[in-house]
């Protein structure tokens, strides 16, 4: 005779295991897995980046000169900024030019000083 008692407790577990899944995974695409589980993700430097480029060939200077994006480097403290101000500026006075964040800046966008 087969052990049913021990068959029904491994379907209960089964199941108890993946609605727990399904409910992380709901939640996680729901409201994001970084504000989900943000011990995850250590730097969002590419993310943000890829962000700016994006802002950048689609020319939306709202996006590249106005919206603050937070920036996780894993090195300095977080702190959020426009694209402009991340922008790998020549200039030697600009406040982010020795971290490298390879955020390159817009030609087709001008962003006043005031943004």
């Amino acid at each position: 005779m087969k052990n049913k008692r021990g068959d029904t407790n491994w379907v209960l577990v089964s199941l108890f295991v993946a609605v727990a899944l399904g409910v992380i995974l709901l939640i996680g695409f729901t409201i994001g897995f970084n504000k989900f589980l943000p011990f995850l993700s250590r730097t969002n430097v590419d993310n943000v980046k890829t962000a700016c480029s994006v802002a950048c060939t689609a020319t939306s200077r709202f996006d590249f000169c106005s919206v603050e994006r937070d920036v996780k480097d894993g090195v300095n403290d977080n702190f959020k900024d426009t694209c402009f101000n991340l922008a790998d500026l020549a200039d030697a006075g600009e406040k982010y030019a020795g971290r490298n964040y390879g955020i390159e800046r817009c030609p087709a966008i001008t962003c006043s000083a005031a943004q």
